[in-house]
């Protein structure tokens, strides 16, 4: 399995779909602060949702739970998602990886731009890019985080 990498900053082949993710996540931020949950509507970004996702932040022991899932996810994968939580979805090594990251992105306020192989032995010849960023409750707690993936076979998108 190869490692997740991950950058603090897009680069020059950064999919366009993440880019746009990362610029409405921008819009609806306040005062430089992570956007409310409540800021973000779909309808905003209607083209971009087969490539977004929700996620719950679970804790004790921290975990996350896929809460909603673009059809994106399932075109590449062939696996279902929405409901699980990331150590039931991914294999350990994977899912070690994603934790480490996403814990990141709550610890600092993210955005955290990641790159690798899907995760499953199956799939490896696809690539996927990812950008993560957090959503703030009220009380400025992260529980929930807002991503965008894309997903590629050499250099055709997916």
């Amino acid at each position: 399995m190869t490692n997740i990498i991950v950058e603090r900053e897009p680069n020059f082949a950064t999919d366009k779909r993440l880019l746009q993710v990362h610029a409405y996540w921008s819009r609806i931020c306040c005062n430089g602060q992570p956007p409310d949950r409540s800021d973000f509507n779909p309808a905003d970004i209607p083209h971009l949702l087969p490539n977004i996702f929700l996620v719950d932040v679970l804790n004790d022991p921290r975990d996350f739970r896929f809460r909603l899932v673009g059809t994106a996810f399932l075109k590449a994968t062939r696996q279902e998602l929405t409901g699980l939580r990331i150590t039931e979805a991914f294999p350990p090594e994977f899912s070690s990886q994603v934790i480490a990251g996403w814990n990141d992105v709550i610890e600092n306020g993210g955005p955290n731009w990641a790159r690798g192989k899907v995760w499953k032995k199956e799939k490896e010849f696809i690539a996927w890019q990812g950008v993560i960023l957090p959503f703030r409750s009220r009380s400025g707690e992260a529980l929930q985080l807002f991503g965008g993936a894309a997903f590629s076979m050499g250099n055709e998108p997916l």
